[in-house]
């Protein structure tokens, strides 16, 4: 299944723009394990004004959050949580 939208905690301005993980979480501890930093830093951590593919739908991340297109999604839910979970998702 296509994941199309994810949200996280994050800070928002009024206007989209992409973050480094860095950026998005400039005082999180880093994680000892340098994949899983190297995994985190390869997201685009997005906020603002979200057009979604297609155009017919517009999101404003509101402060707090931050939005992962679908392509990140599923990394995240497909080779970082399954892969933490020990089973592979179908």
């Amino acid at each position: 299944m296509r994941v199309f939208t994810f949200l996280i905690f994050l800070f928002s301005p009024f206007f989209a723009s992409a973050l480094t993980y860095d950026e998005a979480f400039p005082n999180a501890q880093p994680y000892a394990d340098p994949s899983v930093m190297a995994f985190l830093r390869s997201l685009d951590y997005k906020r603002g004004k979200i057009s979604i593919p297609g155009g017919q739908v517009e999101l404003n991340i509101p402060d707090g959050y931050y939005y992962l297109d679908s392509a990140d999604a599923d990394k995240v839910l497909i080779d970082l949580w399954a892969t933490q979970m020990g089973t592979p998702l179908a």
